[in-house]
């Protein structure tokens, strides 16, 4: 009797210790990753652009930097002070822009600081953007010179290569610059005065 009693001690104690050692590592393993911010490996969204099912790799996420910061702030400000990065849709190419909430990654929004999809909607209200009834190139540098400028005509920014209606840019511009002078509505940068032809 008392040596399986002394097998079972054995058994229990055996137990105990693996147990133990098998959550110890689970622990370990979470620390590290809290650490590094992630509590997750992997984030599941929706590509509004392609409606491809994205399964991101956190892994897979690159920080952003510099001017890319600043426009997705402008774009969404409750992401101020926050660490932001991007991954890049395989299917479309279209640029979404997570940020990091204290242990968690979250899905922000797409293209808020890089108009990558050229479509025939201003990036900026995203409304339907005009025809225009030249030629590509007619009127570039020399929107005075247009016959009409309706308020949907499009126009390209040399900078951030951003596509917004004329009446967002002149909103953003409120007369600070000569007629035909626009800033661009994402970037702020002059002169927003290339017409896009979709």
């Amino acid at each position: 009797m008392s040596s399986e009693l002394a097998a079972v001690l054995v058994f229990v104690v055996l137990a105990c210790l693996v147990g133990g050692i098998a959550l110890w590592g689970l622990a370990y393993r979470y620390k590290t990753r809290a650490a590094a911010g992630l509590t997750s490996k992997r984030v599941t969204v929706v590509c509004e652009h392609c409606d491809n099912t994205l399964d991101v790799a956190v892994t897979a996420l690159t920080p952003l930097r510099g001017s890319d910061v600043a426009l997705a702030v402008r774009a969404a400000p409750h992401v101020r002070g926050l660490p932001l990065f991007e991954y890049i849709c395989p299917h479309c190419g279209a640029a979404h822009c997570f940020a990091r909430y204290g242990r968690r990654i979250e899905w922000v929004g797409v293209n808020l600081w890089d108009a990558q999809m050229k479509s025939a909607h201003c990036h900026e209200c995203h409304g339907p953007l005009a025809r225009p009834q030249w030629k590509p190139g007619t009127y570039d540098g020399r929107l005075t010179e247009a016959p009409e400028l309706p308020d949907r005509l499009g126009l390209v920014c040399k900078h951030c290569k951003a596509i917004c209606c004329l009446s967002c840019c002149r909103q953003v511009t409120r007369r600070r610059f000569p007629e035909g002078e626009y800033l661009c509505p994402r970037c702020a940068r002059p002169p927003m005065n290339q017409v896009f032809h979709p």
